[in-house]
């Protein structure tokens, strides 16, 4: 068997080499996906944990925006938005 200690270890590894992302969930526990190698974000459902990786979204604009109002030249960003799904929305009568 492998042990469980192991089995962080590589995850983060992974997410380090880019193979994975490690998402914090609003519950204090982390998930890892397999993510495209594309650049994209994260929206995340703070009940069920259901991911779905989305586009920049006009996000990049707004990095060059920031860049140019502190001078930072930012070299990596990472979003991850939360909210209910459609799923745990209809079950929850929202």
């Amino acid at each position: 068997p492998v042990g469980r200690a192991t089995i962080f270890r590589t995850l983060e590894l992974f997410a380090e080499l880019g193979v994975v992302e490690r998402i914090d969930l609003p519950t204090g526990e982390h998930a890892y996906v397999v993510c495209e190698p594309a650049h994209h974000h994260h929206v995340v459902c703070s009940s069920c944990g259901r991911t779905t990786e989305i586009d920049d979204a006009g996000l990049e604009a707004m990095t060059a925006s920031v860049e140019e109002r502190t001078g930072f030249r930012i070299d990596r960003h990472r979003i991850e938005l939360f909210g209910l799904c459609a799923e745990c929305r209809e079950q929850d009568g929202r």
